[in-house]
């Protein structure tokens, strides 16, 4: 990838949540991630846009979820 940007976040169930701060920093300041599916929890969705979590021995793709 090039770019190693470490920012904490919390993964449960193959989903990240992320708060826009991280967003910027991962997708470009302001950007607006783009809804794919709506939650049942009302307000919540899943995005199109997926995140890369690379640990020291492996890695996985997650969602992301946001209000």
């Amino acid at each position: 990838m090039g770019n190693d940007i470490k920012i904490p976040i919390e993964v449960s169930a193959k989903h990240a949540h992320l708060c826009q701060e991280h967003v910027d920093i991962l997708f470009g300041k302001g950007y607006q991630l783009t809804n794919k599916a709506e939650l049942s929890q009302k307000g919540y969705f899943v995005a199109n846009e997926r995140v890369e979590v690379v640990g020291s021995k492996s890695g996985a793709d997650f969602g992301i979820l946001l209000p």
